[in-house]
Formats: C-alpha cells, sequence, structure tokens
C-alpha cells in the first residue's frame, strides 16, 4: 500500500517536473523507479501470507497472469497517454495505475495471520547442492556421508563406489549431486 502510494505521488511528480531541469527529473525518476520495481514481490509475499500452503500455487499462477496481462496490456496503453498527453503521458499513466492499484489494495485489504500462527522461516541455498564439493574445505567424506543419511530418510538410496572401489549408500549415481 506505501509503495504504490509513493509510486503515484513519484509519477505524478515526474509528470510535473520540467524535463529540462536534467537532475531533479534524474533524482525523480529513480525514486519512481525505487517504487516501482518491488510491487510484483510485495505483492507475493503478501499473497504468500494471506494463502494457506494449498492455494499457493494457484495464486503464484494467477499472479503470473496478472503480470503477463498488464505486461501486454501496458505499453499500448502508456503509448495511448503519451499520444493524448505528451510524452509526460507515460508518468501520468503510471501515477492512475498506481493510484488505481492503491485504492483495489484498500478495497480488498485482509490482515495477516499472527506471527504465532506463521511458520518459521526455513532459508534454503540458492543453488545446487553438488556445489559445496566445489569448496576445497570441505570434505567429501562427510559429503557423501550427510547425502546418504539424507537419501536413506527419504527412501533414494541407491549404490555409491567410493575411492576404494567399494559400494555405498549415496545419491552420486543418480548425477544429483
Amino acid at each position: 500500500m506505501g509503495v504504490s502510494a509513493a509510486l503515484a505521488l513519484c509519477a505524478t511528480a515526474l509528470f510535473l517536473v520540467d524535463p529540462t531541469s536534467r537532475w531533479l527529473f534524474y533524482g525523480v525518476a529513480a525514486l519512481t523507479g525505487g517504487a516501482l520495481f518491488p510491487i510484483y514481490s510485495l505483492g507475493v509475499a503478501h499473497a504468500n501470507d494471506l494463502l494457506d500452503a494449498d492455494n499457493r500455487i494457484q495464486a503464484a499462477s494467477s499472479l503470473l497472469l496478472v503480470y503477463g496481462v498488464g505486461a501486454s496490456l501496458g505499453p499500448p496503453l502508456a503509448g495511448l497517454a503519451m499520444e493524448w498527453v505528451g510524452t509526460g503521458g507515460l508518468f501520468a499513466f503510471c501515477a492512475v495505475v498506481a493510484l488505481w492499484l492503491l485504492l483495489h489494495t484498500q478495497l480488498h485489504r485482509r490482515h495477516a495471520p499472527p506471527l504465532a500462527e506463521e511458520a518459521s522461516f526455513v532459508p534454503a541455498p540458492d543453488t545446487t547442492p553438488g556445489v559445496i564439493l566445489l569448496d576445497p574445505r570441505v570434505e567429501v567424506e562427510a559429503v557423501d556421508a550427510l547425502a546418504a543419511e539424507s537419501a536413506i530418510a527419504h527412501g533414494t538410496a541407491c549404490e555409491v563406489e567410493d575411492e576404494s572401489g567399494e559400494g555405498g549408500e549415496g545419491p552420486r549415481d543418480q548425477g544429483t549431486m
């Protein structure tokens, strides 16, 4: 809500600012970009806060669909606004869309569940687990032992030959690490 209000304010300021005052224009444009870019990710975060785990996939697909429709219809509509108003029409269009978003979020506002009902944060690696083997500080045997324990716990154990040629439990046969 606050980000869409900031976007509406900044886009309106861009519409009103004289583009010949270059540094002022660039500063307000940077603020507009700072308010514009996090809108989708904040929308996804809020949706995930308000939904139970069973509905998150449908919500994500709906959000992507709406994003795609906006990405398809936004440029032609902004072009029409620029045709009617001039180059400032782009910023006027952004301000109108931000005001619509602000109004929409106010009308359909729901409160997040209490903190006691929220699941705890579980950090996930940004990359494949196989990257850990590239770290020279990590002992490969320790990684293999942990992978074997995990594979056994999840019922995906397979045979892996270690350096001595003997078989062992682990995921390397499948190419997952």
